[in-house]
């Protein structure tokens, strides 16, 4: 077994380490700026990006790199994923009326929304960079997409004005940023609307069943579960997870590098023919992955009696107890990369999200019952529950799609 697949990957994981320090420095400010409870509030909406997110990649992003770009260039894709946004910002926007606009959660919710088309756009731009074999671009647009929110949260704390909806504020400035970078980049402009679903309706063979799988998968359960938590347990719950898997920001660094990495250069391998170079690929990714998350997971459980109240403050230190639960989480998680990437790549979203699905309902309702009886501590064994359900179903889908070889024959948009 070969490294090389991971050595060349290493533009990926630099990529994934710049997206993930901006997503590391908004929380640990926000994080030292709020009591538990409230971080929790913040942490939901943030949880809410991450479900938008899911659904963007699933609809736009993972179709695109299974199947390659249009032959008429970006441009579709672009819009695809303006759209996505555009209709994720009204429905926040309707949710921030709902919270009656004058709350903290409502502005913050009011705030992120408005950004929410450039946060879209921006994490297209950056796998376009990647399917280009420009992984150096990605790098820059992500680069920028720090340096602005960067010089925006020293202003704010500058002045004195730093808020959840400042903090929201600063990161889709930097999105915004970034975005528009991008056109200039890969030099693309927005396409006709009419492509644009054109594209969508194209992806459907991938993105129906993975739209849907994303909401039982580790992703989508996992953000649905926090709400879940929230209800019985307190925000002040949801706060020390999201304090403590907050510090697992460098095991996301490896995860969704190396899946982004499998995903690119496996889809290419299957596209040209070469199913068992896909196979490998996919190994010897998921494997490096396991080992690198398991020593972070020890490194950061036997360190976090210190660790925790020197990031956040001494108000996070009766929720030390947590994070080996949170570690255990993290290295289950890394398991199914394997099953889920190959699956993506052979276009078993529909087998993976039918194994899946049964899951989900069985795995809120124990997320439910630990968090009500145990409180925090139920809440952390909650999410090693969900991480269990989500990886062990991913390996039953693929054990039961096989090995037999899928030819992928790219669809083709006729030109009405």
């Amino acid at each position: 077994m070969t490294l090389a697949p991971v050595w060349r990957s290493r533009y990926l994981v630099l990529d994934q380490a710049v997206a993930s320090l901006s997503n590391f420095l908004l929380m640990v400010l926000v994080g030292r700026w709020l009591d538990p409870s409230d971080y929790g509030v913040f942490a939901l909406i943030a949880a809410s990006w991450l479900i938008v997110l899911g659904v963007a990649d699933s609809a736009v992003v993972d179709p695109m790199m299974v199947m390659g770009e249009e032959p008429d260039g970006p441009g579709p894709h672009v819009t695809a994923a303006l759209v996505v946004g555009v209709a994720a910002a009204v429905v926040y926007a309707l949710v921030a009326a709902g919270l009656g606009f004058t709350s903290d959660p409502a502005q913050t919710v009011l705030v992120l929304g408005i950004f929410l088309p450039s946060l879209v756009l921006q994490q297209l731009w950056r796998m376009i960079g990647f399917q280009r074999g420009r992984p150096l671009a990605s790098v820059v647009n992500d680069s920028l997409f720090l340096l602005v929110q960067l010089v925006a949260l020293g202003l704010a704390f500058g002045t004195g004005r730093f808020s959840e909806q400042a903090a929201a504020g600063c990161w889709g400035l930097g999105a915004l940023a970034a975005a528009l970078l991008g056109f200039w980049q890969f030099r693309a402009g927005v396409g006709p609307l009419r492509r644009a679903f054109q594209v969508l309706h194209k992806g459907r063979a991938i993105s129906d069943w993975l739209v849907l799988d994303f909401f039982v998968n580790r992703a989508g359960l996992k953000q649905l579960a926090m709400f879940v938590i929230a209800a019985v347990a307190g925000t002040q719950a949801i706060g020390a997870l999201q304090a403590v898997q907050n510090l697992m920001g460098p095991t996301n660094i490896l995860l969704l590098g190396a899946t982004s990495a499998a995903l690119v250069r496996g889809g290419a391998e299957m596209r040209a023919g070469d199913e068992q170079g896909m196979l490998r690929t996919t190994r010897i990714h998921g494997l490096v992955l396991a080992v690198a998350v398991g020593l972070y997971c020890v490194a950061v459980s036997a360190s976090a009696y210190w660790l925790i109240p020197a990031v956040y403050g001494h108000g996070y230190q009766a929720y030390v107890a947590v994070t080996p639960l949170v570690a255990l989480q993290t290295l289950i998680y890394t398991l199914d990369v394997i099953p889920t990437t190959r699956l993506r790549i052979i276009r078993g979203t529909r087998l993976m999200f039918s194994t899946k699905v049964w899951l989900a309902p069985v795995c809120l309702v124990l997320v439910w019952a630990f968090s009500a009886t145990l409180g925090t501590t139920g809440a952390g064994l909650a999410v090693v529950v969900l991480a269990v359900c989500s990886t062990g179903g991913a390996w039953i889908a693929l054990h039961r799609a096989g090995h037999r070889p899928v030819t992928l024959r790219p669809a083709v948009v006729s030109e009405p």
